[in-house]
Order: structure tokens, then sequence, then C-alpha cells
């Protein structure tokens, strides 16, 4: 699994899973750079951008007409997002966690599985549909940027 920015200058890995936001001194900064898929996958601590991320992800790829299905990960996608919905709904149900920083080592570690699932299945629409990773990221947090400066963070609607 690649590992993802915590903060500027630092990567998670997975004994990271132990900290927490509010104790960001728990988590480990990345130990040396080692192999963690086949060669030409990412290294640990190697910071990993959206457009390499696609580019590696869509290598798995493995569903009907790929390159020409916007369906098959549009579903995915839904589905993926549902599963990690039911992990905090699990973790919600059975230990009445609904803050992150409660969870443990292993619940974070589950979770953060749903979400790289989630992640590729972005990641293969986007790709469907001719769009960088990178250009839907940025085009994201230019909207949020937009909207917050226009104090419509909340309220309903794309166009807001």
């Amino acid at each position: 699994m690649p590992c993802a920015p915590i903060r500027k200058g630092s990567y998670r890995t997975e004994n990271a899973f132990a900290g927490n936001r509010r104790n960001p001194a728990k988590q480990e900064v990345a130990t040396p750079e080692v192999h963690v898929g086949p060669p030409g996958l990412f290294l640990r601590g190697e910071k990993v951008d959206f457009n390499e991320y696609q580019k590696q992800a869509i290598k798995f790829a493995t569903y009907p007409n790929v390159g020409s299905n916007l369906i098959y990960p549009a579903l995915g996608l839904a589905n993926e997002a549902g599963e990690a919905a039911g992990k905090i709904k699990h973790f919600w149900r059975d230990r009445g966690i609904d803050d992150g920083d409660h969870l443990t080592s292993e619940e974070k570690k589950e979770l953060a599985k749903e979400i790289g699932d989630v992640l590729w299945y972005c990641a293969a629409l986007a790709d469907e549909a001719y769009l960088d990773l990178d250009d839907v990221a940025k085009m994201n947090i230019e909207k949020l940027a937009s909207r917050k400066e226009r104090g419509t963070l909340l309220g309903e609607g794309d166009n807001r």
C-alpha cells in the first residue's frame, strides 16, 4: 500500500496507524525506502501524485471492456464507498466510535484498505472518462476554496 502524506515532509508507514491527528508525535516518519510490490510500483516513503497513482492503478483493471466502460467503475465506486461506510457503521454500533482518534491500529488498517479501494475506483472512473485524477483533485480543491470564500460550503447543489 502506498504511503499517504500526513504532514508536510513526512509520510505514514504501516506502523503509523497507532497515531492520531490530536497527537501527531505518535505518528512515525517513513523508514528507508523498500519496494512494497512488483518493480515499478511505489516505494515506501515516496510521495505519490494522483496521475502516477492512476497510471499504476489502472494496470490492475480486469473488468469487462476496460477503456470503454464507465458503468463498471461507477458501480464499483458506489459499492466500495458503501463498504467503507459499513466499517464506520460497525465501529459506531459495536463500540460507539464516531471519531477516528479512537480506532485501534487494526481498525485503521481495515478502513484504509476500503478507502484504498474507493481511490482505485475513482482512478478507474476518471481513466474511463479520459480525465486525469490530478486535474480532478485540483478542480475539487479550487471549487471548495471558492465555496469557502463565498460562504457556501454548507448547503446543497453542485454550483452553489
